[in-house]
């Protein structure tokens, strides 16, 4: 069995980085998120008693809208808090989808069978839903109120 998480305000605390999105017009979400992105590995560890303890049989699987070009020190982050995990999936270059599509479409790229999936965490309640139309039970899981900060669109 499987147990897909989220990363940021899922297992790190992002809060202190949320400001480091920009709002200005006509700037690409690379843009936007850059400062965001680049701080990440600054965040402290959280919620880890729900990947050590309760997945501690299934195979983890982390699913971020983090663009690719962070994996290094996503992956590092990751060793350093001690979560394994299987796959760590990104968000492809140039790919600007809203991340509730993109996280189906990075699951789908794995050929697993939603009902393989003990369960999915995410922060946000469009992810969640996707995740549960797709056939996958999903339930949140967030350190602070993320959608009341930055909203629902494309972020992280």
């Amino acid at each position: 069995m499987y147990a897909i998480f989220d990363i940021d305000n899922c297992l790190s605390d992002d809060e202190w980085r949320i400001d480091k999105i920009k709002k200005e017009e006509g700037l690409t979400p690379d843009e936007i998120y850059k400062e965001y992105h680049a701080l990440a590995p600054q965040d402290t560890a959280k919620n880890l008693d729900f990947v050590n303890e309760d997945h501690a049989d299934d195979t983890i699987i982390i699913i971020t809208s983090r663009p690719e070009e962070y994996r290094k020190q996503t992956e590092e982050w990751l060793k350093k808090n001690k979560i394994g995990y299987w796959k760590l999936l990104m968000r492809p270059k140039g790919n600007h989808k809203p991340s509730a599509e993109l996280k189906i479409d990075l699951f789908d790229s794995l050929g697993i069978e939603p009902e393989e999936v003990t369960c999915a965490y995410d922060d946000r309640s469009d992810i969640i839903r996707a995740y549960r139309k797709r056939g996958i039970w999903a339930v949140k899981l967030a350190i602070h109120k993320f959608e009341n900060l930055i909203g629902e669109g494309y972020a992280k």
